[in-house]
C-alpha cells in the first residue's frame, strides 16, 4: 500500500466520523425535505464555516514541445473559441511518455481572510498531499503562487516549472453574494476570479478579466447532469466549462522585447446542489495552433468525500 494509499484510508476514516454529504435520489431518501433542489447560486456552493470537501487527485505530465516564440506579435495565433474547447475536452491527446502524481486535495472554509489590498472574505483553505509530501497555502498567497505568476504580462523564463494545485478548483478569499461566486487577489480590491454568476441556466456565458490588460477568463455552462463518481450520483448537477486566454505575452531581454507567445488553459468543473464542487478537470499551458499542441499536463479532483461541522 503507497503512502497515498494509506492517507486515503485515514481520510475516509474521518469522514465517516462526521456529516457525510452525498448525493441521493428520491428513492434512498423519500420525503419534501429529502428532495434535491434546483441548482441555484445560494446552494451550487455551501459555504457554512469549516465545511470541507477531500477528492482524490491526480496530476499527468508528459513531454512537453517548449515554449512557441513569434518574432513578431501579428503572428501569434488566437486562442480558441468555447466551441472549439468543448470538441477539445473529448478529443485532446496527451503527449508522450506521461508520469502521473496521486494525491488527496481538501478544501476547507476556515473563518476569515483579509487580502493585502483589504478585502475581507472567507478564506476557503486548501491543502495537497501527495508521495513526495505535503504542501498546504491559504488566503491570498494561494492566488500569486499557483495561478497568477502563469499569467504575468512580461516574463522571461520559459515556464519550465508550474504549480501543482488545481487552478479551477482553487482556495483563497472566497466570496458569495446573491449575484457571484468570486476568490480575491493580491493585486487589487478586485475579484481575480469568478466561479459562477447567479444565471445557471444551460448554455449561460460569461468573461472575467482577472487582472486589468491581463488574461480572460471564459465560462459556459454546458449541461444539467446527473454526475457520477466514485461515491455516488449527485443529481440535477451542472457542469461548467472554463477557458483563461492569457493574452500575448511579451518576452523581454536586456535590449527589449526578444519574441512573442501565448497559451491558454481549459477545463470543466462539476457543482451538485447542496453539495458543492464535486469533479473538476483542467488541461495547463496550451499553445495555440492549427491543432493546438497537448500542453504541459491536465488535472483531475473527484469527490470522494465532504463534511460539514
Amino acid at each position: 500500500m503507497t503512502k497515498v494509499d494509506m492517507l486515503r484510508v485515514v481520510v475516509l476514516s474521518a469522514l465517516l466520523a462526521t456529516a457525510l454529504i452525498m448525493g441521493c435520489s428520491e428513492s434512498e431518501c423519500p420525503g419534501p425535505d429529502c428532495g434535491i433542489p434546483d441548482p441555484a447560486l445560494s446552494n451550487i456552493w455551501p459555504n457554512e464555516d469549516q465545511t470541507a470537501w477531500t477528492y482524490d487527485y491526480v496530476r499527468r505530465s508528459w513531454d512537453w514541445p517548449g515554449l512557441a516564440m513569434y518574432d513578431d506579435i501579428d503572428s501569434v495565433p488566437p486562442s480558441p473559441s468555447l466551441d472549439d474547447i468543448v470538441a477539445l475536452l473529448d478529443a485532446h491527446p496527451i503527449g508522450a511518455h506521461p508520469e502521473s502524481e496521486e494525491g488527496i486535495y481538501r478544501l476547507r472554509f476556515d473563518g476569515d481572510t483579509t487580502t493585502g489590498p483589504g478585502v475581507t472574505a472567507q478564506n476557503l483553505t486548501r491543502m495537497l498531499l501527495t508521495e513526495d509530501g505535503p504542501g498546504h497555502l491559504a488566503g491570498t498567497p494561494v492566488r500569486r503562487e499557483t495561478f497568477l505568476e502563469r499569467f504575468t504580462p512580461t516574463r522571461t523564463d520559459t515556464f519550465d516549472v508550474l504549480p501543482n494545485y488545481p487552478t479551477f478548483l482553487h482556495g483563497g478569499a472566497w466570496e458569495k453574494t446573491g449575484e457571484e461566486i468570486v476568490t480575491y487577489g493580491a493585486f487589487d480590491t478586485l475579484p481575480h476570479w469568478k466561479f459562477l454568476e447567479a444565471n445557471l441556466a444551460v448554455g449561460h456565458e460569461f468573461t472575467h478579466e482577472i487582472f486589468s490588460g491581463g488574461p480572460v477568463l471564459h465560462c459556459r455552462i454546458l449541461r444539467r447532469v446527473d454526475f457520477e463518481t466514485e461515491i455516488g450520483v449527485f443529481e440535477k448537477a451542472i457542469e461548467c466549462l472554463y477557458m483563461v486566454d492569457s493574452g500575448i505575452l511579451t518576452f523581454m531581454g536586456e535590449y527589449g522585447p526578444i519574441g512573442w507567445s501565448r497559451f491558454f488553459e481549459y477545463g470543466t468543473v462539476v457543482y451538485a446542489p447542496t453539495v458543492g464542487p464535486v469533479y473538476s478537470y483542467e488541461r495547463l499551458f496550451v499553445q495555440p495552433g492549427d491543432p493546438p499542441d497537448a500542453g504541459f499536463a491536465d488535472v483531475t479532483v473527484s469527490l470522494i468525500g465532504a463534511s460539514t461541522p
